[in-house]
């Protein structure tokens, strides 16, 4: 709680905007793909014993950030990430 309040103070301060100037893209990336590598060796494991639900992950993946947001599709932008998975958690539910 204390995390989302500084950051709300960041963000009405506009001390974000100067952050994103010095912080570029190159920075930022690099970061997040060193998470993703970090977390395949968990995923990887995962996937190999439930084929269908990552494939229907995949897929939906696939779809929402590509195919839907291209198409102009406003409600997949804003929660994209959670649309993503939402498929596959459904079928893993049953």
């Amino acid at each position: 709680m204390l995390a989302s309040f500084f950051e709300i103070i960041l963000d009405c301060t506009g001390f974000m905007g100067l952050i994103k100037k010095l912080v570029s893209p190159i920075v930022i990336d690099p970061t997040i793909a060193m998470i993703g590598l970090a977390l395949f060796n968990f995923d990887v494991s995962w996937m190999a014993v439930n084929w269908v639900v990552s494939g229907i992950t995949l897929l939906a993946l696939i779809v929402y950030s590509q195919i839907l947001v291209t198409g102009g599709a406003s409600y997949s932008c804003c929660f994209r990430f959670y649309w993503q998975f939402l498929p596959g958690w459904l079928v893993a539910l049953k």
